[in-house]
């Protein structure tokens, strides 16, 4: 078994501060105040071992699922969206000497398409046990993690990576922050695959001010 697991943490800055996790292509803005609650009508928010949201560390890979994101009413716009974490309020950590911290998983198995996601989850889990994380069969992995105070990050494909985070770093207050990176007009509302992508890149006239940063590396 190629699975291993071990902890990776971010210290907090002493004041107000915001940790980058990545992008995320979405049928909404930042400008729209319901974000919290859309985000967690998501439909991978399903009570199962795999719930949270999805994150890309790379925008290029947040934009293949642009076409998956058009709202229903066919307007045509998608957006992709800065993911922050406002690490000085999840889990209550306020202040200097605190950290966020990272469940990182590497190995094969994972991002393999052809292992079921069941046995992935088990694969996880004793990789998890291994480094003295527990998490029994009977509860949702993600979920589970996150009520521990980890969020996960690992192998999307062999090439690429994703984060996950879990529901209740969304259900705390600001713990999760959106800032709209580019918004994206689809001609008409063509089915997935089909997307006349707008070409301009990089930050173009964010809905919310914020100061953003650079992706805070989470390899050792």
């Amino acid at each position: 078994m190629t699975v291993k697991a071990k902890i990776m943490s971010i210290a907090i800055q002493p004041g107000p501060t915001c940790v980058f996790l990545g992008y995320k292509s979405s049928g909404i803005t930042a400008k729209n105040l319901n974000h919290r609650e859309i985000i967690k009508s998501y439909p991978e928010g399903k009570k199962d071992d795999w719930a949270g949201l999805y994150i890309a560390e790379d925008r290029a890979t947040a934009e293949g699922y642009l076409p998956d994101s058009l709202p229903e009413n066919g307007t045509g716009d998608a957006y992709i969206n800065l993911i922050y974490i406002e690490a000085s309020t999840v889990n209550n950590f306020d202040g200097k000497g605190r950290k966020t911290q990272f469940v990182d998983i590497t190995g094969s198995e994972i991002a393999d398409p052809n292992v079921p996601q069941k046995e992935k989850a088990r694969l996880v889990r004793k990789a998890l046990s291994d480094i003295g994380i527990q998490i029994p069969e009977s509860k949702p992995l993600i979920e589970t993690l996150g009520l521990q105070g980890y969020l996960y990050r690992g192998p999307h494909t062999s090439t690429e990576l994703e984060i996950i985070v879990p529901f209740n770093f969304i259900n705390a207050k600001l713990a999760i922050s959106l800032a709209n990176l580019q918004s994206f007009k689809f001609k008409g509302h063509f089915p997935a695959g089909n997307p006349v992508l707008n070409p301009a890149l990089g930050i173009t006239n964010p809905d919310t001010p914020m100061n953003t940063r650079q992706a805070l590396s989470l390899a050792p």
